[in-house]
């Protein structure tokens, strides 16, 4: 049986399964992909037409509940945490995956005068994306860890750590869409001109001119809604999108295998990094 729960902005949560003394979750619809919008043009004297473009729909969930026992208790706890307008997250959770999606309000409404009340609440998701709860984090370093537990010494002594000679990671996706990364960058002493590649889709951002140095931190983020690039210090954070070639692609994850590189003019061996990714699901 998945597992439901909705959040609502002051973080007061309900728990919409296992939650049978008080409500049954009969109905749940949005977990399906939404509809597409396409785009084209009409030719004369031409059969069909020509696609320009298209785009998802938003994403609209519609979670229907039965009340059971004390109903006038149920409807208080429900009104509690949902209200129309305001804005809810929705937590779904199966043996494959656990996600969330983010919403607002758009009804919520009770059948009070059937044998059996019931309560149905449709909530509009403008990010039409079931998104994964837990991140993956991915470092970037020219260092290997050798040293692990239990161990030995031998006379000759033991490698704790080496250098590798190509400066490569793998992200492993898991998730069905196409999204972006976020991307930290720091150094053990000065860097100039840092560039982060993804190999698997061609896409290069390149901070030419950039130096960076220990204490400073390149925060980058391609997230769709969310693109960033900022230089960050214990004492202040700065807008740093004027230090990214012109012509450069905002790096982006695709389903399965990706390869990352993170380089530099110089210093590329002083280079630490973190590549963080939230999968998204068009379904669940």
């Amino acid at each position: 049986m998945p597992i439901v729960k909705v959040e609502n902005k002051w973080n007061r949560t309900l728990m919409l399964t296992q939650n049978e003394h008080r409500w049954q979750l009969i109905g749940l619809l949005g977990l399906n992909p939404p509809a597409a919008d396409i785009m084209t043009t009409i030719i004369p004297y031409t059969d069909g037409a020509r696609f320009n473009t298209s785009r998802l729909q938003m994403r609209n969930v519609v979670i229907t509940l039965a009340l059971t026992e004390d109903v006038e208790r149920g409807r208080t706890s429900l009104n509690s945490v949902i209200m129309a307008k305001q804005p809810l997250r929705v937590y779904y959770k199966n043996n494959t995956v656990d996600v969330y999606i983010d919403g607002y309000v758009e009804s919520f409404e009770y059948d009070v005068f059937n044998n059996i009340v019931t309560a149905q609440v449709s909530i509009l998701c403008p990010a039409p994306y079931w998104v994964s709860v837990k991140q993956q984090t991915v470092d970037v370093t020219p260092v290997i860890s050798l040293f692990e537990f239990p161990f030995s010494l031998p006379v000759e002594g033991i490698a704790v750590s080496e250098m590798k000679l190509v400066r490569t990671e793998t992200v492993e996706y898991t998730g069905t869409v196409q999204t972006g990364v976020e991307i930290s960058i720091t150094c053990l002493n000065a860097i100039s001109s840092p560039a982060v590649t993804n190999r698997t889709t061609g896409e290069t951002m390149t901070f030419t001119g950039l130096t960076l140095v220990p204490g400073q931190t390149l925060r980058i983020s391609t997230v769709q809604g969310k693109k960033s690039v900022q230089l960050v210090t214990e004492s202040e954070t700065t807008n740093a999108i004027n230090a990214m070639d012109l012509g450069n692609q905002w790096i982006t994850v695709m389903p399965g295998t990706n390869i990352f590189e993170i380089t530099a003019e110089s210093g590329a061996d002083d280079i630490r990094a973190t590549i963080t990714v939230s999968e998204k699901y068009g379904g669940v």
